[in-house]
């Protein structure tokens, strides 16, 4: 008897070589050089993609008489510059940067932004690590592709922790003799006094730890001219960081610094004549030296009307 074999798993012999063209088709996609393959996305179209501006950086004190650390901004061990996207549309950015480094151009993804910066000076002691010295901030930092926007940032003390103040006072005014100085170191926040210096004239070169902060340092001297009561003052912003030391050295006091009552001066100046202040002498400056409203300006018929400081031409 003849066994009969089922055929149900057979290709006809036709099929084998349309199974064959077809894997080779398939393979080259995969395996040619340039071909994509048909299970990879397309690329998204080049003008989707954001574009790239970079920004300028500076970092100072503002532009008031300011007492700081001495080397200043190179005494921070470490600046931090936080990126915060106005649209939302980027994560932040946050770029670590040493003293040296801050004149490095930054590159940032087109759009509006806002920069945080934070300056850390090193711990020493028992504290380790970095710790927060000083900030500042800068809004609305507009960068364009292909463009580079300057970014000057102003910094501002980091309460907590103590600094130092360190002052040399120079006194050359040969030609009066000073009769009583004081210094006051108010808060600048609501020019309440911290701390008075009440006889500087034992101590001129002093010393004070105060809390890291910004005050207003008040300088006066009194001095004695010939029998006539002279005073000046000095102002200056003090900046205090926790654990650096911010000297004042640059303050010298000469007699052309002293002021005379308002009273001596037109007494001095006048020339016993009819009582015209322009033809004896007297002008804006002797107001303004004796700490009385000031005059707008001054012509040959006389002074304007007493007014404040802010017009005045001395």
């Amino acid at each position: 008897m003849n066994r009969v074999v089922s055929d149900r798993w057979s290709v006809p012999r036709g099929c084998w070589a349309n199974i064959l063209a077809a894997l080779f088709v398939a393979c080259c996609f995969f395996l040619l050089p340039g071909c994509r393959s048909p299970l990879q996305p397309p690329d998204a179209p080049e003008s989707d993609m954001p574009g790239e501006g970079t920004l300028l950086l500076t970092i100072g004190h503002g532009l008031q008489r300011t007492i700081l650390p001495n080397p200043t901004l190179n005494e921070f061990a470490r600046f931090d510059l936080r990126f915060v996207n106005t649209g939302g549309g980027f994560p932040d950015v946050v770029i670590p940067r040493t003293y040296g480094e801050l004149a490095q151009d930054i590159t940032l993804s087109v759009g509006t932004w806002n920069l945080i910066v934070t300056a850390f000076m090193l711990a020493t002691g028992y504290d380790v690590g970095y710790l927060e010295a000083a900030t500042g901030t800068y809004e609305d930092i507009h960068v364009g592709e292909g463009t580079n926007a300057p970014v000057h940032v102003i910094l501002r003390p980091i309460a907590g922790g103590t600094g130092t103040f360190n002052w040399d006072i120079r006194l050359s005014a040969d030609n009066v003799a000073v009769t009583g100085a004081t210094m006051e170191i108010r808060y600048a926040c609501d020019d309440n006094i911290h701390h008075t210096v009440d006889n500087l004239k034992t101590e001129w070169t002093g010393t004070r730890s105060l809390p890291a902060g910004e005050y207003r340092v008040v300088v006066t001297v009194m001095a004695n001219d010939g029998g006539r009561e002279r005073m000046t003052r000095v102002r200056a912003i003090l900046h205090v960081y926790r654990n650096l030391t911010s000297t004042w050295d640059d303050i010298e006091f000469t007699g052309n610094c002293f002021a005379a009552p308002l009273l001596y001066d037109i007494l001095d100046a006048w020339n016993g004549s009819e009582w015209d202040f322009y033809s004896a002498g007297i002008r804006a400056g002797h107001f303004y030296l004796s700490g009385i409203a000031g005059v707008a300006y001054e012509t040959a018929t006389g002074f304007n009307d007493i007014v404040d400081f802010s017009n005045l031409t001395a």
